[in-house]
C-alpha cells in the first residue's frame, strides 16, 4: 500500500485557512492548497448536497459552507447554523448561529401544507382554520379563526414575540 500524498489532519480553523479561501461578501469557497490529485490551487471548492446546501469534502469528510464558515471566521463550530434567506446563500451577513428552535421556526410552510398559510390548518369540521406553533418542544393551539389569514396572523405574530428576527411566515 502506497503512503497517502496529501496527509489529514484535524478540520481547525488554523488548517481549514490553510487550504480553502472563504470569501464573506460572496460565500464562495476556493482551493488555496490542494489535498488531493483533483483540486488545484484557485478551483472552486465543493456544491451543493440533495438538500440544496453548498457541501464541501475535505479528506473525505463532507462539510456544509455554512457550518466551515463559523470555523474559518471565528474559530469554532456552532451547533446550529441558521441562513436568513436562501439556504443557498452562504454569505457571512446571511447566516448566524441559532438554537435548534430558531432555526426550525424560520423554515417555510411544509410540502404538505393545504392551508397555503405556516402553522395554520383546517379543523376536524372544516368550518375554522386552526393556528398551532411550536415553543419549547411542545405544540401551542393558538385558536381557531374563520378565515386562514387570520389564523396566520395570530401564528406570525406569536411567532415574532417568542423568536424575534428567526420568525418566518
Amino acid at each position: 500500500m502506497s503512503p497517502r500524498p496529501f496527509p489529514v489532519r484535524e478540520l481547525t480553523q488554523e488548517y481549514l485557512r490553510e487550504i480553502l479561501h472563504y470569501n464573506p461578501r460572496t460565500g464562495k469557497w476556493r482551493w488555496i492548497k490542494p489535498i488531493d490529485v483533483k483540486t488545484k490551487p484557485g478551483d472552486r471548492a465543493g456544491g451543493f448536497d440533495p438538500m440544496g446546501y453548498t457541501q464541501i469534502s475535505i479528506h473525505k469528510k463532507r462539510y456544509r459552507g455554512h457550518r466551515l464558515a463559523f470555523l474559518y471566521m471565528l474559530g469554532y463550530w456552532p451547533v446550529e447554523v441558521d441562513h436568513k434567506g436562501k439556504k443557498t446563500d452562504d454569505r457571512w451577513h446571511m447566516i448566524r448561529e441559532a438554537t435548534r428552535s430558531q432555526n426550525l421556526v424560520n423554515i417555510g410552510k411544509r410540502i404538505g401544507n393545504k392551508s397555503g398559510f405556516k402553522g395554520v390548518y383546517r379543523s376536524r369540521n372544516r368550518k375554522r382554520w386552526c393556528a398551532t406553533i411550536r415553543i419549547g418542544g411542545k405544540n401551542v393551539f393558538l385558536g381557531t379563526y374563520d378565515t386562514p389569514e387570520k389564523a396566520h396572523k395570530i401564528y406570525f405574530q406569536t411567532a415574532k414575540k417568542h423568536y424575534g428576527e428567526f420568525a418566518r411566515a
